[in-house]
């Protein structure tokens, strides 16, 4: 097996083990949420097969909750203390 053999593998069992654990945390029974684990991955694969991907890392969806969170925190006059929490000038 070639290294990108071993990556896509690798990928596609990260997702399918990732969905199975969803689907149980949802309550679905153990072989049906394996099922649906390896049919998403199935999915995906015929879907994106062969292109090559590049997976944001969401930051814009990050900055937005620590935005939310400093402005629930704001009080009007700590503007040094947030600004020390979240490294931020």
């Amino acid at each position: 097996m070639n290294r990108m053999e071993i990556k896509r593998h690798e990928l596609f069992t990260h997702v399918s083990n990732q969905v199975a654990k969803e689907a149980l945390d949802f309550g679905l029974p153990e072989e049906t949420a394996s099922q649906l684990g390896c049919n998403v991955a199935n999915a995906i694969a015929e879907l994106f097969g062969g292109q090559n991907l590049t997976f944001p890392k969401d930051y814009a969806f990050k900055i937005s909750q620590r935005d939310a969170q400093i402005y629930h925190e704001f009080k009007g006059n700590n503007y040094h203390e947030l600004s020390r929490k979240y490294r931020m000038t």
